[in-house]
């Protein structure tokens, strides 16, 4: 899910043609960096779950390495056009992988994830991810019901020109994250080179049978 992060590879034109993840240009009130997610295409049988995390993932690496740590991010998803089928095609251990990864790995400070148009899809939705869920983050969802009850969060002219705001139409701002992407190819690259080599792990390959805890047991620790 996070290698192959060629942006001419297909899985990455993939995701560019059926989603939208950009950084919006202006800031909370609070000075939050707003992360837009949005699906661009809503046929199910295009929709892959493990190439748009790992578009959003290029994205967030990309708006770091230009900008800056920051005070804190906020996620908005709208779920316009979001299906049961869209939902059968994300798979429980992928799903697991993202969550762990967002909430345990991300490296910025996560402070709100704001979901929009959910539908009556919304239950399914969240009985899908709260398994995954620690307390903390489910507590930074917000499910918005209105478009009133959005803008109280986030402030009108913080978004695209579609919804009325002064931000850039969802047109541009797909246009210019690619173009951007394209651009950074070489630091997509670099990245590349910093994963760790396998083969030199004293006793073997990493197995991590527990799922993302300790690997092996601890029946044969000895303390002085």
């Amino acid at each position: 899910m996070f290698r192959n992060r060629d942006p001419l590879s297909a899985p990455v034109q993939n995701a560019f043609r059926t989603t939208l993840c950009s950084i919006l240009s202006k800031k909370t009130p609070e000075g939050y960096v707003v992360c837009f997610f949005k699906l661009l295409d809503s046929n199910p049988s295009n929709f892959n779950f493990e190439n748009i995390i790992r578009f959003a993932d290029m994205v967030n690496t990309l708006e770091r390495f230009q900008c800056g740590i920051s005070t804190g991010h906020v996620l908005l998803l709208d779920l316009a056009g979001l299906s049961l089928g869209h939902i059968a095609r994300v798979g429980p251990l992928s799903l697991k992988t993202f969550l762990f990864y967002l909430q345990e790995a991300l490296p910025v400070r996560l402070k709100k994830i704001h979901v929009y148009n959910a539908g009556q899809f919304v239950n399914t939705l969240m009985n899908l991810v709260k398994p995954f869920l620690n307390k903390e983050t489910a507590e930074k969802v917000i499910i918005h019901q209105s478009f009133d009850s959005l803008t109280k969060d986030i402030p009108l002219e913080c978004l695209p020109e579609d919804y009325g705001g002064s931000e850039q139409s969802i047109a541009e701002l797909h246009a210019k994250i690619k173009k951007n992407l394209l651009e950074n190819k070489a630091l997509y690259e670099w990245e590349e080179t910093l994963i760790l080599d396998e083969k030199k792990r004293p006793g073997g390959k990493f197995m991590n049978t527990n799922t993302y805890g300790a690997d092996g047991t601890f029946k044969k620790l000895q303390l002085d």
